[in-house]
């Protein structure tokens, strides 16, 4: 559950300036905006949230195993890369381990980055279901085993997301920002990698909302 607790270890704004050519140059006037506000989308019924959550929680799980993996890997490589920059007699051929250890990094980190994404899309189309049926729990209170079930279910998730997050992924998190700025190689994938965790822990965050929310209601039925 939660990848194994996650393998049991673990929009940059830009500035914009406006160039006034000549002291008194006068501006144009702006363009009236045309844009139609936007339209809020209807929140999906009781049904439709159990569709969509029936539906997103395999494929959920599909990514977190993934990811999970690549996570394993990626200890692995710094496993076998450790010794050899300890034994490093200078400090030349100490960076060059860590920029080799920081290709081979690369494609691991690009493909969780994308294995995170598509998590991080499936924990969003969940959580606005779950605003739906926990209201609908709410409002029609009841002891039905499956609904038991259900809340069960998430509970245990919820606990599983939060031992991932406050051990492993952290721990890892605050690891690759330990060594993010030794060399400038390798900082990219490093920064990326570490980024990417911290997204990782929002992520669980949330699912482990939906574990406290789930337990809320079980102690009131």
């Amino acid at each position: 559950m939660i990848g194994r607790a996650l393998a049991d270890g673990c929009a940059e704004s830009r500035a914009q300036r406006v160039l006034h050519e000549g002291a008194n140059a006068a501006l144009p006037p702006e363009a009236p905006d045309d844009t139609p506000p936007p339209v809020e989308a209807d929140p999906p019924g009781f049904l439709d949230a159990f569709t969509d959550t029936e539906r997103a929680m395999p494929e959920m799980n599909e990514r977190l195993n993934a990811m999970a993996a690549l996570i394993v890997r990626i200890g692995e490589l710094a496993a076998e890369t450790a010794p050899r920059t300890e034994a490093a007699k200078t400090f030349a051929h100490r960076v060059g381990i860590m920029n080799r250890w920081a290709k081979e990094l690369t494609p691991l980190v690009r493909q969780y980055d994308q294995e995170l994404l598509e998590f991080e899309g499936r924990v969003a189309t969940i959580s606005l279901s779950l605003e739906v049926i926990f209201e609908q729990f709410r409002r029609q209170p009841g002891d039905a085993d499956d609904r038991a079930e259900f809340l069960r279910v998430l509970k245990g998730m919820g606990a599983a997301a939060k031992d991932a997050r406050d051990t492993g992924v952290t721990s890892f998190r605050d690891s690759l920002r330990r060594i993010e700025n030794l060399s400038r190689e390798a900082r990219p994938v490093v920064r990326l990698a570490a980024d990417d965790l911290d997204r990782t822990i929002a992520a669980f965050s949330t699912v482990a909302t939906w574990g406290d929310l789930a337990s809320d209601l079980l102690a009131a039925t």
